[in-house]
């Protein structure tokens, strides 16, 4: 039997996917080369000023580090989106709520601000950012593939950004029922060791996810970098 005949539907799906996400980014790639061009393409302006054609997640990265007004134009609006604290307000009653003390021991034991801060300008520099959900629920990163489960002690332990460079989607939903079809399913993370600190990559199914993308066009989970207007 041939191995066309072998291919299951959801590994079908997935490669059809997956040619679609490079078939967009061969798009953009393409509109981003014609830029800067004269004369018919017998000038190459962005070329002969030493720009890059394309423009990778780590030149992003580069220029925020280094560049000040690149700094500023991702840092700017994220510290004013999340300026102040944010709680919940059952009433306006002095004695907290049950649900508002709630909120303000998770507010502080996830360090939520910080979180918030840290994913949206990952966010900001490429095309999307994850910030993982860390629950009690499993015992070691090879466990992180299955979803969440639900259960009396289920319990939000820590919060974790994770910025492009260290991600690939790994598998999409494939269910054309499922609100989520289309979108990844299972994500590919480079952790890291924390002991060691070397490269640790663990699958990780999206129930643990908050993906988080700006300025979506044609896809549902990629948005456009926001230095990326701005890098020449």
């Amino acid at each position: 039997m041939s191995r066309i005949e072998n291919i299951s539907t959801n590994e079908l799906v997935g490669q059809v996917q997956r040619i679609t996400a490079m078939a967009e980014l061969a798009t953009r790639m393409n509109v981003g080369a014609r830029m800067g061009m004269q004369y018919d393409g017998q000038r190459d302006i962005a070329k002969a000023l030493g720009y890059p054609q394309t423009i990778q997640y780590n030149d992003l990265l580069a220029a925020y580090t280094r560049q000040d007004m690149a700094k500023a134009i991702i840092d700017r609006p994220v510290k004013s989106t999340w300026r102040g604290d944010f709680k919940i307000v059952e009433t306006h009653r002095d004695d907290e709520t049950q649900l508002e003390s709630a909120w303000s021991d998770l507010y502080r034991k996830l360090h939520i601000k910080q979180n918030f801060l840290r994913v949206d300008k990952l966010a900001c520099l490429g095309n999307y950012a994850l910030l993982f959900l860390g629950f009690n629920d499993v015992n070691s990163p090879e466990e992180l593939i299955r979803p969440v489960s639900a259960g009396v002690g289920r319990e939000l332990l820590y919060l974790k950004p994770f910025g492009q460079n260290v991600i690939q989607i790994k598998e999409w939903e494939d269910d054309t029922s499922s609100p989520e079809y289309g979108m990844p399913l299972i994500y590919e993370v480079d952790i890291g060791e924390v002991s060691s600190k070397k490269s640790r990559t663990v699958s990780i199914h999206r129930s643990r996810i908050v993906h988080v993308a700006f300025d979506l066009l044609e896809s549902e989970y990629e948005g456009a970098p926001v230095l990326e207007v701005v890098f020449n």
